[in-house]
């Protein structure tokens, strides 16, 4: 995704401020699926990350003067939603279980050339991972999405995250570590734990 320079942000605000909505949507498809995906990594549950993406979309057109520009729109959204997500753990977190169940109906819809085996363990394999990652700590998981899914560099990685690049490195062989020592359980036929 190429960033929009922040002039060009500002002047789409104060369009949306106004009352244009061709602005707002401009802004919401442009920045909802990087922003979407930087919540699905901190939270546990894909209908909430939407929900609180959605949250910081209507905080952002409720109040669009409130972005000053001295950071990128991108990463100012992301501290945003990183404040959000905070507030749904500790709304939510005694309430989670995890669900790896294969729904009835997503079994019903399969293609009858595909090959169940190879795609249900490619699932399980899949769930596997996403159960890992959600495991980990929200700055072991934020390491893990700017790096991996985003494909910033350590340097760009440090500035979003306001700190050292040896932290983000730390973070990262931490992060690596947990999801293979979780990866290793699930494979060897254990639990997550």
């Amino acid at each position: 995704m190429q960033d929009l320079s922040n002039v060009e942000v500002i002047a789409l605000l104060n369009q949306s401020a106004s009352g244009n909505d061709k602005a707002a949507t401009q802004l919401y498809q442009h920045y909802f699926p990087t922003l979407y995906a930087y919540v699905r990594h901190q939270l546990a549950d894909s209908q909430a990350a939407e929900d609180v993406t959605q949250e910081v979309f209507v905080a952002v057109f409720h109040r669009p003067q409130s972005f000053a520009g001295k950071a990128k729109f991108l990463t100012w959204l992301c501290g945003m939603a990183k404040n959000k997500c905070a507030d749904w753990w500790r709304k939510n977190r005694s309430q989670l279980e995890l669900d790896s169940v294969i729904e009835i109906d997503q079994v019903e819809s399969i293609d009858p050339n595909w090959d169940l085996v190879v795609n249900l363990e490619a699932k399980q394999d899949s769930d596997a991972m996403r159960t890992c990652v959600d495991k980990l700590s929200p700055e072991h998981r934020e390491a893990i999405f700017w790096v991996y899914f985003q494909e910033q560099g350590l340097d760009a990685v440090a500035q979003h995250l306001d700190c050292p690049v040896g932290t983000v490195k730390s973070r990262l062989f931490n992060a690596r570590k947990k999801l293979h020592d979780c990866m290793s359980r699930w494979l060897s036929g254990g639990r997550y734990a």
